[in-house]
């Protein structure tokens, strides 16, 4: 059997006065319910101590662990101990420290791990009532699944080149997991899928990379459960993954991801916090996972979001996305919603929306910062519930967007505003080449009670635009230049831009009247929000032009000789250039036969053009069919040709359906 040899090196008369008991460890040592017991490596056994003497500290014992010049190890076994404070004092070469499982050590102070600690393994459950320093250079910590490592002051975890593992239960009034790593060495934190880091006030990540190592270097990971009664924040500039169906991060307060971290939640994790903010050049990515902010959340300085493939981002307030990077939201199932408002301020900012994505404000959407855009494409929705505002920045150098393309939706079940209010002088651009916009209420392009130098344009060359509450110029008036408006020289065309209007040069446009001008180059204006009833479009103001060019068209649907889609410009005025285009759909069972008239079916002030030079399709052929305008220009009537069926009802034309249907009457 080995001799254990113990090794008391102190100050006899200074320990009793402190309570103090030092250890001097220079190979083994173990503290088990019997005594403490070493493997001497240098100093000989005192004869005044045998084995068989209970040497283990008592409840008032200061216990410092200090080594000689080789490693040493140091395992408390089974049992519970009572002691006042316990340190690994600084030294070299290294020590490792175990409390094994079924051992309980209950320390009134601090637990202090200083420089040197190479290991620290807990397996039982370690309790302070002080605090806790297990983060010391070069260190590898584990909390294995069922122990307990608890402070009731601070904890603090990690350091220099640290590697910590936590699969029990770790928790603090406020905890710090930091580390640095330097060269290529590594720093990780990982808090297992069994684990649970718990704090009652604050938690901060600091994990971070400097020299010639990367982020790669610098990481932590959570499976687990992540839990602060304040905030918790990520500042590094490391890789950061919560990951699984079992990780959850929840903070009372704000949870933060900030500095240059690559923050990724995934597979199914979950975090949650009061306030959500998202800052200094990180890159936030949400898979398949939930962020869910109970109040604001916001995003600032570049920081970068992607929210895919089922991700979701939900905000219980207001969303500021003050940023100057990217957002993108993409993926069926994948959305950001906020309750309140969202409101885009930074210069720059780009929020894609794609394939199967949706963007949700539901109290207001609005952009304020020169060149944010909002870009909908394939598969993408957005949607400003309550309220819509292009911008309404009082600085006029600021122009913003929303591009809406192939696939995209946009729609909003309030009024919509595009520029200004109160003292906005700013200038909001809604471009659409593609997809489906929606408002269900008026459009204002500029607000009404705001300053008359905004500015807005919605550019309409694809896609359908559906106006259900019309649209009207506001404050600002019609599009002009004003010699006292000057957007700056990266204004280009837009540089004395004032006033609202609409570009329509494809695309459809679906209404049941206008307020405004409306030069219709080469778009098709639909009559009518119900395809099942006739309609009349009307001019809701007087003195105001609808201009069909050549490329453009009006589409009208006739359900019998006296019933049909109509259009009534009083006191206005429309012009038809010269080989405009009129598309009709017939009715089925209008009873309609050749040499029918449809009387009045555009009525006017004053009406220009040559009817006989019309393109007049009928259920998306190029039919016979006449438009005559009255010599007094009051009025135009259709003289039905041949009666052509629609493409479902006819066999023969099947080879033409495609070419058809797309023509085909369709208001939402």
């Amino acid at each position: 059997m080995k001799i254990s040899q113990l090794l008391l090196i102190c100050a006899a008369s200074a320990s009793l006065a402190f309570g103090a008991t030092i250890y001097n460890v220079g190979g083994t040592a173990y503290w088990n319910d019997d005594m403490w017991t070493t493997e001497a490596v240098s100093t000989p056994y005192p004869a005044s101590l045998s084995p068989e003497v209970d040497l283990r500290p008592g409840a008032g014992s200061d216990v410092v662990f200090q080594t000689f010049s080789s490693p040493a190890m140091v395992t408390v076994s089974a049992g519970t101990y009572n002691i006042n404070s316990l340190t690994m004092e600084q030294s070299l070469p290294f020590v490792d420290f175990c409390l094994d499982a079924g051992a309980t050590m209950n320390v009134v102070g601090n637990v202090t791990m200083r420089q040197g600690t190479s290991s620290i393994d807990i397996k039982g459950e370690l309790y302070m009532g002080g605090t806790g320093n297990f983060g010391r250079n070069n260190v590898t910590m584990t909390v294995y699944e069922g122990a307990v490592l608890s402070a009731s002051g601070h904890m603090n975890i990690g350091n220099t080149r640290t590697q910590t593992t936590i699969a029990g239960l770790v928790g603090g009034n406020n905890v710090t997991l930091s580390g640095t790593t330097n060269n290529t060495s590594n720093t990780f934190t990982y808090v297992a899928q069994s684990g649970t880091l718990s704090s009652r006030g604050y938690m901060a990540f600091t994990a971070a990379w400097s020299g010639t190592a990367t982020a790669y270097h610098a990481a932590t990971t959570i499976a687990g459960t992540v839990t602060a009664g304040t905030s918790i924040t990520f500042s590094t500039n490391g890789n950061v993954y919560i990951e699984g169906a079992s990780a959850s991060v929840r903070a009372g307060a704000q949870l933060s991801v900030t500095g240059a971290t690559f923050f990724v939640a995934q597979h199914g994790a979950s975090l949650t916090a009061s306030n959500l903010s998202f800052a200094n050049a990180g890159y936030v990515l949400i898979s398949n996972s939930s962020a869910y902010s109970t109040n604001h959340a916001s995003t600032s300085n570049a920081a970068y979001i992607s929210v895919y493939n089922g991700g979701t981002l939900t905000v219980g307030g207001n969303y500021t996305i003050a940023n100057t990077g990217g957002f993108l939201i993409t993926g069926k199932d994948s959305y950001m919603k906020s309750t309140g408002s969202m409101l885009v301020t930074g210069p720059g900012a780009t929020i894609t929306v794609s394939d199967g994505g949706t963007l949700h404000a539901v109290h207001s959407l609005r952009l304020d910062a020169h060149g944010a855009n909002i870009s909908i494409e394939n598969g993408g929705t957005v949607i400003s519930q309550l309220r819509f505002y292009g911008s309404r920045n009082a600085d006029q150098t600021v122009i913003s967007s929303i591009t809406l393309k192939d696939g995209g939706k946009f729609e909003t079940n309030g009024t919509s505003w595009l520029s200004g209010q109160a003292e906005g002088t700013s200038m909001f651009i809604f471009e659409q080449t593609g997809g489906l916009a929606t408002f269900a209420q008026k459009i204002q392009l500029s607000e009404e009670n705001g300053n008359a130098l905004s500015s807005a344009i919605y550019k309409l060359s694809g896609g359908r635009l559906v106006l259900n509450g019309g649209v009207i110029y506001g404050a600002a008036g019609e599009y002009r230049d004003d010699a006292s408006m000057d957007r700056g020289e990266t204004a280009g065309e837009y540089r004395n831009a004032v006033g609202g209007k609409i570009e329509f040069t494809g695309g459809e446009i679906v209404a049941d009247g206008l307020s405004i001008n409306l030069d219709n180059e080469g778009g098709k204006l639909v009559v009518g929000l119900s395809d099942s009833t006739a309609s009349v479009f009307t001019a809701s103001a007087s003195g105001i032009t609808y201009r069909q060019r050549a490329a453009g068209g009006l589409q009208l649907d006739v359900f019998s000789k006296t019933s049909f889609d109509k259009v009534n410009y009083t006191d206005s005025t429309i012009i038809f250039d010269d080989g405009t285009k009129l598309y009709i759909f017939v009715d089925p069972s209008s009873g309609l036969i050749t040499g029918d008239e449809l009387d009045n079916i555009v009525t006017a002030g004053t009406i220009t053009g040559d009817g006989s030079t019309f393109e007049i399709y009928v259920n998306g052929i190029l039919s016979d069919w006449q438009a005559e305008i009255a010599a007094d220009g009051k009025n135009m009537k259709l003289v039905v040709g041949t009666i052509i069926p629609e493409p479902a009802l006819s066999a023969a034309l099947l080879g033409l359906l495609g070419l058809a249907m797309a023509g085909r009457r369709r208001r939402k």
